[in-house]
């Protein structure tokens, strides 16, 4: 089989720029080696390579290359020791990665990390080797006394050459100071060889030749089973289907019936293992076929650099449009990447596209194994996969003539990386479609007020709209439950009257319900009722949350475990009880009110394991639940026909989060989940019970009337020169000494103040962060709102030169946050 990663060809170069695999900070630095005579038509861009360094030997990859030396002549350049036969990156997707380090001013290896998965990358591993001859060591070994060094130096001599890991394996920790005694005499010399196993996966399979000739029945029976299976079957599963035994299929092969091969076989993430009906393309509505139209338009005339918001309505009709520019992209020769917020997701996505494309479809996202995602990457690369579908990292995929990138949920915050280095990928793609000459799509009922803005505003953005459900179906009543009155009428559950009736109403017509709820676990938090103590972190300022699985305290931020206190540590009274409502007990309080019910739950807790979300929303597809309860992984693109209720528990929980996003965020999870109901036959209904009924948030989506939201929004983030009418840059100071903490960040705050340009709006703070401890380490925060984020960055980089802070404090640089605490 032909190698599935296709290296470029590349004129003959005589030095690289190397990124070393080791330094992780700002300002890392490549350097220059000679390409040796033998392997300059074996390098290209994105080429891992093992170069030395001082006296050792790195990892690292060719990011440059270049005929003349730059350096001056009197530095000897050393040269490259080894290549791999892999080459990761070719140019354009150089240039994405050197601008998406510089936008979020963030590392160039960190960015190379993220963008290329670690079953990608060729990974090396250090060795040790003897470096005398036999018999001086072993007449260093008879002069020892100590029996741990003894034995130690007697291992690497009998192994010869020896990984650190394995040394490490054999005896613990203490190796290294073994090691560095032989390295000082240099005994023994390091050495770092790639490591290219296990990329493929490799089962013996069996061909059929032919049916004729001296055969008994049983092997007659087998070779029908091979012909069943088109003439060609994995041998395990030959020997499950057929029930027989490797050696008679070796009898069959001496007879010439069959052929033996070892071949590379495709590992297929578990939903391309289901049968996929193929669909034919369904007759738009006029919106539908304008905004269509004008998709292929931009196409035609090759109309670059313009950003398209599809703003359509829950139910009208989006994906269909991405189906059919799609597959006019495809017809053109030219992929596609489709981006979907959640990898819940992914699956009911990529078999709506597969029953539409075939085999061209790919998936690449965080929950697929290291041999999957090779797999999938491979096909990518080698032109095999036309259309990617995935989560946030789908958009590194490693794809040539891109024609349409499509973001759908475009608004979703999970586009955007919480960790090091945090870009968001909705920005990524839009520097992505420039660089290719694609078209970029964004796609969404509830848009973020920044791209709704640009929409309007921006000559380079295109506002598309799909006002109406398909099928003139209607959007579904949404009725606001006000808890207070509930609660003075006597009713203190969690369920509102109308709520539990709508919910039996449901069970009885053989429809199904989704009862959303924007927390996870039993309850939210632990209070005593006789002091007011609150069960809190030791090493997080958030309460702890009550899970009645394991009937225990756990702290979703450094994931910490508590015993459930029987008496309150402080005034140690035992009227402490858990307070608050989560996915865990909305399912048991279900369960008792309605025993009769199939009852799912999905959130984080129940997900763990792999394709275990597929697993429920699968089930409840199929009818074979009657309640879904969840967090936002049902408020997010899920399509149920059967789905005639929804119910929000808590509207109004976003709207206490000190966020000047947070009226924004309630409208859309409301509005989202709200258009999961109704989307078959029968009309839906959606009951939201809050105790801030009057919010223009909760009333806007009480409307589906996004303009009206927005209309009123959009004033307050101009008053306070908020996004989009500012840049935002937050900037972590943690520490795990408190008064440590605060001296790095009031420092750092007057060198911004101090030096503020005019591109810079304001410097706010530094204040104790939303969330004041995370994991032990005390937090504070400096806000940056501006006009010119390459003077915020110029005035950054001053920062680290110019402001003495500890080493021991951390430092984290957020571009466009999302995420205020």
């Amino acid at each position: 089989m032909e190698e599935l990663l296709i290296r470029e060809e590349q004129a003959e170069y005589n030095f690289a720029e190397v990124l070393i695999d080791a330094f992780t900070d700002l300002e890392s630095q490549t350097f220059t080696y000679a390409i040796p005579d033998y392997m300059k038509n074996k390098v290209a861009l994105g080429t891992p390579v093992i170069v030395p360094f001082g006296e050792n030997q790195l990892g690292g990859y060719i990011v440059d290359l270049h005929l003349e030396n730059n350096l001056s002549t009197e530095i000897k350049i050393k040269e490259i020791v080894s290549a791999s036969s892999q080459q990761i990156i070719d140019s354009e997707y150089l240039e994405l990665i050197k601008w998406i380090a510089k936008y979020y001013h963030t590392s160039f290896l960190s960015v190379l990390k993220a963008a290329i998965p670690s079953g990608i990358l060729t990974k090396t591993y250090k060795q040790i080797e003897l470096n005398v001859l036999p018999e001086e060591f072993t007449d260093y070994i008879k002069i020892q006394s100590n029996q741990e060094y003894i034995a130690f130096c007697t291992f690497i001599f009998n192994e010869g050459i020896v990984r650190t890991s394995v040394l490490k394996s054999q005896f613990g920790t203490k190796y290294t100071r073994h090691l560095r005694k032989l390295l000082i005499i240099e005994y023994v010399k390091v050495s770092f060889i790639f490591n290219n196993k296990g990329k493929y996966k490799k089962q013996l399979c069996v061909t059929l030749i032919t049916d004729q000739g001296d055969l008994s029945n049983r092997e007659k029976e087998i070779l029908c089973v091979i012909a069943k299976n088109n003439g060609f079957i994995i041998m395990k599963d030959l020997l499950k289907n057929a029930n027989t035994t490797a050696p008679l299929i070796r009898k069959i092969q001496s007879k010439g019936c069959v052929e033996i091969t070892e071949e590379i076989i495709l590992r297929k993430p578990q939903n391309y293992a289901e049968q996929n009906i193929k669909t034919d393309k369904l007759k738009l509505n006029n919106y539908q076929q304008q905004s269509l139209d004008y998709l292929i338009e931009l196409q035609k005339q090759k109309i670059k650099n313009k950003v398209v918001l599809l703003h359509g309505v829950t139910g009208s009709g989006k994906t269909e449009v991405y189906l059919q520019i799609i597959e006019y992209v495809l017809n053109q020769g030219l992929t596609s990447i489709v981006l979907v917020p959640e990898i819940s997701l992914t699956p009911q996505t990529v078999n709506r596209f597969r029953s539409r494309f075939g085999d061209c479809v790919a998936v690449l996202h965080s929950a697929l194994s290291d041999g999957e995602r090779y797999d999938e990457w491979s096909r990518i690369k080698n032109g095999i996969a036309k259309i990617i579908i995935g989560a946030r990292s789908a958009i590194f995929a490693p794809c040539k003539n891109i024609g349409v990138i499509i973001i759908d949920e475009e608004h979703e915050s999970s586009y955007k990386q919480d960790r090091n280095p945090r870009y968001n990928a909705k920005t990524v793609a839009i520097k992505r479609a420039k660089l290719d000459n694609a078209t970029i799509v964004l796609g969404t009922a509830t848009p973020c007020l920044e791209s709704y803005y640009n929409a309007c505003n921006n000559p380079e953005w295109h506002l598309l709209e799909l006002p109406e459900r398909v099928e003139n179906k209607v959007l579904p009543p949404v009725l606001l439950v006000d808890m207070r009155k509930e609660y003075m009428q006597g009713n203190k559950g969690i369920f509102s009257r109308q709520l539990e009736q709508s919910l039996r109403d449901r069970l009885e017509r053989k429809e199904q319900s989704i009862v959303f709820i924007n927390r996870r676990g039993f309850s939210t938090f632990v209070l005593c009722r006789t002091c007011g103590y609150s069960v809190k972190c030791g090493d997080c300022s958030v309460s702890m949350v009550y899970h009645t699985a394991h009937n225990a305290l756990k702290c979703h931020y450094c994931g910490k475990i508590e015993d459930l206190p029987v008496r309150c540590p402080k005034c140690k009274s035992v009227s402490i009880r858990h307070f608050g409502i989560g996915t865990q007990k909305i399912e048991s309080i279900t369960q008792k009110l309605f025993p009769e019910a199939r009852i799912a739950r999905l959130d984080r807790d129940t997900t763990t394991k792999k394709n275990s979300h597929q697993v429920i929303l699968n089930k409840f597809s199929k009818g074979e639940y009657d309640i879904l309860i969840g967090t936002q992984m049902v408020a997010k693109g899920l399509d149920f026909p059967n789905v005639t209720l929804v119910g929000v528990i808590a509207a109004d929980t976003a709207l206490n989060i000190p966020d000047f996003r947070a009226g924004e965020k309630t409208f859309q999870l409301i509005t989202q989940v709200a258009g999961r109901a109704g989307r078959g036959d029968t009309r839906g209904e959606v009951v939201t019970q809050s105790y801030s009924l009057d919010h223009i948030s909760i009333q806007s989506a009480k409307d589906h009337d996004f303009k009206r939201f927005y209309n009123s929004e959009i004033k307050d983030r101009e008053e306070l020169l908020y996004p989009p009418f500012s840049d935002l840059v937050s900037i972590i100071i943690a520490n795990l000494s408190q008064e440590e903490s605060k001296k790095s960040a009031v420092l750092m705050g007057r060198f911004l103040k101090k030096n503020i340009t005019s591109g810079i709006i304001n410097v706010l703070g530094p204040i104790p962060a939303g969330i004041a401890k995370i994991q032990g380490f005390y937090r504070f925060q400096i806000l940056i709102k501006a006009k010119n984020l390459d003077e915020v960055r110029e005035l950054l980089l001053r920062v680290t030169k110019e402001v003495s802070i500890s080493s021991s404090t951390k430092i984290g640089i957020d571009i466009e946050p999302l995420n205020m605490m």
